[in-house]
């Protein structure tokens, strides 16, 4: 059974956006801020040459005064900019190493816990069209007719998926997942219902000609119409 495949859906903070902008915050702010720094420093080595063709000995100073400023202002936008740069990458990673750990765990209970449980009271989904079994329906984004093959805890999330157009989709039945549409995600033959329940095999076994069939139909009718009813079973 795969964990991961490509889905429609938006990525867990923790698992893409996050790292994105480690990225992004590494490659392009490092590069502003010594661009920066470089045009303070710039402007320090202008008012530096002015001090040897001033003849006024005030004049020199004012001109020593706003270099040593100017380069004073570059060294302290540079170092500044690179510890608060560096502080945010070192507790941006951290912040996103345990959250990506915490949504692991949960993925791993959560996935334990429905395989258990089907497992245990002999739940599966097998398409009543073409008979193939599949871990999971595909679901369809009620907003946008999206199809979701995985609509399970992952990477897309833990408790819900994101759809590309902005819907949260629970990922589990205990959840309203089953409030979705589920389709076979081979003959896209809707499934309402599969899955939710204990499968049931009644063998019924005869020679050619004998009623098997008339007998299935019947007793398929006398379950829904008398037996179910006063039971409360649909």
């Amino acid at each position: 059974m795969q964990l991961y495949l490509p889905q429609p859906a938006r990525k867990n903070y923790a698992f893409d956006r996050g790292w994105r902008v480690i990225g992004y915050v590494r490659q392009h702010l490092f590069a502003r801020t010594t661009v920066e720094a470089k045009r303070w420093i710039s402007y320090a080595g202008g008012w530096y040459g002015k001090i040897s063709a001033a003849d006024n000995l005030a004049i020199k100073y004012w001109n020593f005064c706003l270099a040593a400023g100017c380069w004073l202002a570059g060294v302290a936008q540079y170092l500044s900019a690179m510890t608060l740069v560096i502080i945010f990458l070192l507790v941006q990673s951290l912040v996103l190493a345990v959250w990506a750990l915490l949504a692991m765990l949960f993925m791993g209970a959560l996935s334990l816990y429905t395989f258990v449980y089907a497992r245990f009271n002999r739940i599966f989904v097998r398409c009543p069209a073409d008979f193939k079994t599949m871990p999971v329906p595909t679901y369809i984004c009620d907003n946008c007719g999206r199809e979701h093959t995985r609509l399970w805890p992952s990477i897309y999330g833990v408790f819900h998926h994101t759809c590309e157009c902005g819907k949260a989709l629970p990922t589990l039945t205990m959840l309203g997942r089953n409030k979705l549409r589920p389709i076979c995600p081979y003959c896209k033959t809707p499934l309402p219902g599969i899955g939710e329940g204990t499968n049931v095999h009644i063998p019924i076994v005869g020679g050619p000609s004998t009623g098997k069939s008339n007998y299935i139909v019947m007793a398929t009718r006398e379950l829904i119409g008398a037996y179910a009813p006063p039971r409360g079973y649909t």
